[in-house]
């Protein structure tokens, strides 16, 4: 799943657990203290904000800009279960704890990590039972500089299982090989995928795309596509479809809430509204009326809330030239206009972030 026996994790994935910014109005964010699991980081964060700000029934106000500790530990314990019972099928699934002893060694075929060699693995049958457990383990998950976040990975590949996972991916092109980490040690497509669907495809189209005719398919040289099977509890959106590398496609560009991961500039982050009325009203894309947009980066030492207004281009003003390398535009613009065509987005007296 790794591309390598022997690799392992760097020390920012080895000490991240999932905790909350302490600054006002903004404890709804995770932290991220280095770079590297941005992308487990920013799918954690995706599901907590759809616990806080759009659990039905729940929320009023704007309370979920300063949630209880309470409140901040059941969303964590919800985003949690939702990731991990949907990696398992709904049907069953299991999680990754910390044991003291080691009960693997060094070997030819393995490098311990601090953690992988420690792992006990707890397979569970309900729902209710995973989140029993869950409860009663939380703090290996919540630790600041715990293993949270590698406990959540490998609890994500094993329910859905080894060989389903690998199934999942592309076969890849002139012997590529893919996997759930890329060559820096960030995330990959695949693993972002597992987290956000439960399943570890490499693309973010909808369903299953096959390239060839039909010759191709007589000789058995189709290649197969493999992307969202399903809509999204939660959505995902990148600057890669802003410079037409790709097309995301509907069921992450409208998921069941408002609430994105956002891939740009090889970083993870997330974005959200509060507005469900606004995006249910736009889901085709069009902007008829102005709406919110709430963004959180977990690594940017962000200390204000970032708050978006996407309006209607009703004057038709021309908007900046992508290829323009002098127009200095925003790339979290470009990513909104992937989503919302044509668009204004006003970032409110906030620095726009270049």
């Amino acid at each position: 799943c790794f591309g390598d026996k022997k690799r392992v994790f760097t020390d920012a994935w080895k000490k991240q657990g999932f905790f909350f910014c302490e600054d006002e109005n903004l404890k709804y964010g995770l932290i991220q203290p280095e770079g590297g699991p941005c992308g487990v980081i920013a799918s954690m964060n995706a599901f907590v904000l759809r616990e806080l700000v759009h659990a039905r029934g729940r929320r009023r106000g704007r309370e979920w800009e300063n949630p209880s500790a309470n409140e901040q530990r059941s969303a964590v314990m919800a985003a949690l279960a939702t990731i991990i019972w949907t990696a398992g099928g709904e049907e069953s699934c299991v999680v990754c704890l910390p044991r003291t002893s080691a009960h693997l060694h060094r070997s030819t075929a393995f490098s311990p990590d601090g953690i992988t060699e420690r792992v006990h693995c707890m397979r569970l049958t309900s729902k209710s039972d995973l989140d029993a457990f869950i409860a009663e383990n939380i703090s290996n998950f919540t630790t600041p500089a715990g293993n949270g976040a590698v406990l959540l990975l490998y609890s994500a590949i094993l329910s859905r299982g080894i060989d389903k996972v690998r199934g999942d991916m592309d076969k890849g092109f002139a012997g590529e090989k893919r996997t759930l980490l890329d060559r820096h040690g960030y995330l990959a497509q695949e693993g972002v995928n597992l987290m956000l669907v439960g399943r570890a495809t490499s693309n973010v189209h909808d369903g299953v795309k096959i390239l060839g005719d039909d010759t191709d398919a007589q000789s058995g040289d189709v290649v197969k596509l493999g992307g969202v099977p399903h809509q999204g509890q939660v959505g995902f959106l990148t600057l890669h479809e802003a410079y037409k590398y790709f097309e995301v496609g509907v069921h992450y560009k409208m998921p069941q809430d408002p609430v994105w991961v956002i891939y740009s500039e090889s970083h993870y982050s997330v974005m959200f509204s509060e507005d469900v009325e606004a995006f249910e009203a736009t889901r085709d894309g069009k902007v008829d009326r102005s709406f919110d947009l709430y963004y959180w980066d977990s690594l940017a030492n962000q200390d204000e809330v970032i708050k978006l207004t996407v309006t209607p281009n009703t004057q038709n003003e021309e908007l900046p030239d992508i290829d323009d390398e002098k127009a200095l535009i925003p790339p979290l613009d470009l990513v909104v206009r992937t989503k919302w065509h044509g668009c204004l987005v006003d970032w409110n007296g906030s620095e726009p972030i270049l």
